[in-house]
């Protein structure tokens, strides 16, 4: 039996993942300035059509606790999960370390962080998706002292400690290219220790090269690696017990091939279809049809080919920033 989800990428450390009638959104952030394109933005519409809405807010700082995830605040259908760290007074159900909650069908387990708040482990019929926030092993090998960087190490280590032995079949881990030297040892070590199936890198610095080398490089027989790195990306994820499957594509093309099957939803059921007209096969032809004219579109999909020119082209050491 296979599970279908789709993850979409908007911005910095802000992801959602849509499975069946529940909606999961991590750390949205609209930017210092507003980056996130307005197309790409979550409304009330979008939200409105899933039974179980539930919005993520890993720590206070202004990166991953944006305001504006209180646009969506009429919505019954809408609960905010903010981390302990969180100014008094914010709007939504207050996790630390070690708490548990069950909101509907999604069970929810706060794990530790080396920044302030926490990271979230939200499970949905068997699927487990881990949204490390700030958990990351800080350090920066040129300015830190020694001292500093054991304890950096320790902290991280005590916090992956926890989550020994934890399935995640998606997860979402910082890459920050801003510590220069080793910046990916974090991880590089959660991706060894923990073993999730599919993890996607985040929290970049708006270096998308960052991120695809590091897919590129780390990708093992474990963990799959996927670097989304254009606000809008979607990726649509098929899980079986052994494998999985991939599609990436832009904001534009998803829009377009959701249209295209509500659109055979209403051919099924239009009292002016004849019978032949509303056979299984007829209906999936329709579909085909319709996503493949979505196909033809110029697509604006991150690319996956290397530039030769690009630093990162033909190394496997860590790159030095």
């Amino acid at each position: 039996m296979s599970r279908i989800c789709d993850i979409t990428y908007y911005f910095h450390s802000g992801f959602s993942v849509a499975i069946d009638d529940t909606f999961l959104l991590f750390d949205y952030w609209l930017g210092e300035e507003g980056d996130l394109p307005q197309e790409v933005r979550l409304t009330e519409s979008r939200l409105a059509k899933y039974k179980n809405v539930i919005i993520f807010v890993s720590h206070c700082h202004p990166d991953h606790y944006d305001e504006a995830i209180y646009d969506f605040r009429a919505l019954p259908n809408v609960t905010y999960i903010i981390s302990a760290d969180a100014p008094v007074g914010s709007r939504g159900k207050r996790m630390a370390r070690g708490d548990k909650l069950t909101i509907g069908n999604v069970n929810i387990t706060a794990y530790g962080s080396t920044d302030p708040g926490v990271s979230y482990l939200a499970e949905i019929d068997g699927m487990r998706f881990f949204h490390a926030g700030d958990l990351n092993f800080w350090h920066w090998r040129k300015e830190s002292t020694l001292k500093e960087i054991e304890k950096a190490e320790a902290d991280f280590g005590e916090c992956l400690k926890e989550l020994d032995g934890v399935k995640m079949d998606v997860a979402f881990f910082p890459v920050d290219p801003r510590m220069g030297e080793m910046y990916d040892a974090g991880a590089t070590t959660f991706i060894y220790q923990i073993k999730p199936r599919l993890l996607f890198p985040m929290h970049w610095q708006r270096r998308a090269e960052v991120a695809v080398d590091f897919a590129r490089r780390q990708t093992n027989r474990n963990t799959e690696i996927v670097a989304l790195t254009k606000a809008g990306q979607n990726c649509r994820c098929d899980f079986t017990e052994t494998e999985i499957s991939l599609r990436i594509s832009s904001f534009k093309r998803r829009e377009e091939e959701d249209e295209a099957e509500k659109a055979a939803i209403l051919f099924e059921h239009d009292e002016m279809i004849t019978e032949e007209e509303r056979k299984p096969s007829r209906i999936a032809e329709a579909v085909a049809k319709a996503k493949e004219k979505a196909s033809r579109q110029p697509s604006d999909e991150a690319s996956t080919e290397f530039d030769p020119d690009d630093p990162f082209h033909n190394t496997d050491l860590p790159v030095k920033l």
